[in-house]
Formats: C-alpha cells, structure tokens, sequence
C-alpha cells in the first residue's frame, strides 16, 4: 500500500463524532492542545477501496497524517439532545415533562410552548429551542422528514375538523347552525345511548339551551380556562 501525505490542513471538528474520517476520529481522540503526532490510516478506515480520487487518494491507500493540536475547545452545552430522547429533531411536552421531572424541576409546560412552539404544531424544534443546543443543526434528511410529517399531521388535522364539521351538521336537523337538547338526544338515541343531563351541562356551558360549534368542539372561553371536561 501507499502512503499519501497531507500538509498545512486547519481541521475544525468535534472528536469522536464521525465528523471526518472514522481513522482520524480515532486517532485525534486523547491529544491535549499542543501536541504532536502523526496518525497511520488504514483504508478500511480511510476512503476504502473506492478511494477519493478528486483528492489523489487512490483505492487502497494508507493514509498519514501529520498533526498538531492548535487549540482544545470544551463541548458546546447541549440540552436539546437530553430532551429529545427519540431523536426526531423536535421536542414534544411528554419528553420535556420527563426531562424536567428527572431535574426535579416544575416547569410550565403551556407557557413554555406559547413562548417557543412558533409554528404552533404542538412540539419544539431545534431552530425554535432557546436553551443551550450546541452547534450543529438538523442534517438535512431529517429536516425533509420533518417536513414531511409537519405535513402529514396538519393534513390529519385538517381532516379530523372535516369530519366533525360534518357529524355537526348532520346532527344539525333544522340547520341553524347550533344543536338544541332535542337534537342532541335524537342522536344518541341513533347510538343506542341515553343523553344524560350531567353531559348536556357539559355540552351547553353558557346555559343558553344550545350548543354552538364552538361549544361542541370545546374551542370556547370555559373550555379555554379549563372549566369544562
């Protein structure tokens, strides 16, 4: 095998993090700032078989590496990997939940997503977090996936206020626009179900003798304030 020689290269990068190839990881690992040391690669730990050609590296070469360590700096704080136990670039409230209790710390869950959940898709991303998060973003593959289930789950969304607005309207017999206590029993007696008057005051917040849409997806001020089941 050969050897191929690299001279006056400035590598930046984080030890032990695949950021370049996996013999040099391994061999930058325990060197202190201002050491010395050349590193002996091996193919199967360099550029392969394959090789890297545009860099005149041919298959099968070992590879030396003469390096000296400028500069030893600590790892970026990084909070948002703690978090996001499975890895999908984004926080949910059940994770940070977890994550805060294990801190014995009581955080408020709802104020912390109206402050950092800017889209408003119930979870926080790592360009939404505002804590400690290190230094590098998303790869761009998971960014795409992201995307892509950002989409599959307003699409979900859109079809889940679809289907109510058309169960509504169903039980809407006289069509306008709100159920009364009559209407509402018919449906459940469709059900095979009894309408108990304890769901009706439920159903009918403001006592008003009808249930609004709003009302009847819950997106009204009791149910805001948490007065309503």
């Amino acid at each position: 095998h050969s050897s191929f020689y690299l001279y006056n290269m400035n590598i930046i990068s984080k030890v032990g993090q695949g950021k370049v190839i996996e013999g040099l990881d391994q061999g930058l690992i325990g060197l202190c700032k201002g050491s010395s040391a050349y590193i002996i690669v091996p193919p199967h730990l360099g550029y392969g078989r394959m090789g890297k050609p545009e860099q005149g590296v041919m298959g099968d070469t070992t590879l030396r590496y003469d390096v000296e360590i400028a500069d030893v700096q600590p790892p970026v704080p990084n909070d948002f990997v703690k978090i996001d136990t499975d890895r999908d670039w984004r926080i949910s409230k059940k994770e940070a939940k977890k994550y805060f209790e294990g801190l014995g710390q009581v955080v408020d869950l709802d104020s912390l997503w109206d402050d950092e959940d800017e889209n408003v898709d119930g979870y926080i991303s790592w360009e939404e977090f505002k804590g400690p998060k290190g230094n590098d973003p998303p790869p761009k593959k998971q960014k795409k996936q992201r995307k892509k289930q950002h989409n599959q789950q307003q699409q979900q969304e859109q079809t889940e206020q679809v289907n109510v607005a058309a169960l509504f309207q169903n039980m809407d017999t006289d069509k306008d626009g709100k159920l009364s206590k009559a209407e509402l029993a018919v449906f459940f007696k469709t059900m095979g179900e009894e309408m108990t008057e304890d769901f009706w005051a439920q159903s009918d917040p403001d006592g008003d003798g009808y249930v609004l849409f709003e009302e009847f997806i819950g997106d009204n001020d009791q149910t805001r304030n948490g007065e309503e089941l």
